[in-house]
């Protein structure tokens, strides 16, 4: 039985947590949302570089359900052990897109990693052999150096 009583306390904790970022979410002025969404969610003021990358971002049309996921999946709160809201589902923390353009951007961004890992890998090698080819030309050059003094003396 006291299982289930945390159990319902614990679904009770969630739902406030939901109901209060639907609060944030209500509010009109886009730099009094980020102050909220900042202390609902980290517990802190926000800092001024974080109001002016979060108040860009909104600028430019993304959505504030998009920002909160970035905030709650941010270093600092995942340091802070704070776990995605459960009230949030999945479809509303992408802005709205169906499952299937959400799998779709995920594939894409999947595919987008796999060429930067690979191209970091070949480029390992490629750094690798510049910098044999550079030792190598550089002991050549000495080479050259000390049999240019031997035939002119």
């Amino acid at each position: 039985m006291a299982s289930l009583g945390g159990a319902q306390e614990e679904n009770r904790a969630e739902t406030q947590t939901a109901a209060d970022l639907e609060q944030v979410l209500r509010i009109q002025q886009d730099r009094d949302f980020l102050e909220a969404a900042y202390q609902q969610i980290l517990g802190r003021p926000i800092d001024p570089g974080g109001l002016a990358s979060y108040l860009e971002a909104l600028a430019n049309n993304t959505s504030r359900r998009l920002v909160l996921k970035r905030i709650t999946e941010s270093d600092e709160a995942q340091q802070k052990a704070i776990r995605q809201f459960s009230g949030m589902a999945r479809q509303e923390v992408t802005s709205g897109r169906s499952p299937f353009a959400y799998l779709q951007r995920l594939r894409w961004r999947l595919t987008a990693m796999a060429y930067h890992l690979l191209r970091k890998v070949l480029f390992a090698r490629f750094d690798s052999l510049d910098y044999k080819l550079t030792f190598l030309m550089q002991e050549l050059a000495e080479r050259n150096d000390a049999l240019s003094t031997r035939v002119d003396q």
